[in-house]
């Protein structure tokens, strides 16, 4: 509930210099938010039919990684607009999140 700058960067630091293993405070990692997304969409390709998702941004990146089969250090290249549509063609596959899983 605060603005990025308003947090002080003794909070972040731990973060922002390793964020694919530590978790913001109050947060998770982002391992543990990919197998939480793994885990979703698992449920959600079991129905094999188009599905919307309203999320934020950090699940958007974590489905994009795991799509375009890119590694987990690469969470933030990618611009992901507030309110911004992606389509992808298909649900990522187990096999495009243990690669994301395995990436360092």
């Amino acid at each position: 509930g605060q603005l990025w700058n308003d947090i002080p960067r003794a909070d972040t630091e731990p973060w922002t210099t390793d964020y694919v293993r530590h978790a913001p405070p109050g947060g998770e990692t982002l391992r543990a938010l990919t197998e939480r997304v793994w885990s979703f969409i698992e449920d959600v390709a079991a129905f094999d039919e188009t599905t919307a998702i309203f999320t934020h941004g950090g699940v958007i990146r974590v489905l994009l990684l795991a799509f375009y089969q890119e590694p987990i250090s690469q969470f933030f290249t990618r611009e992901v607009r507030y309110g911004s549509i992606w389509n992808l063609p298909r649900h990522p596959s187990h096999d495009d999140f243990s690669k994301l899983l395995a990436s360092p």
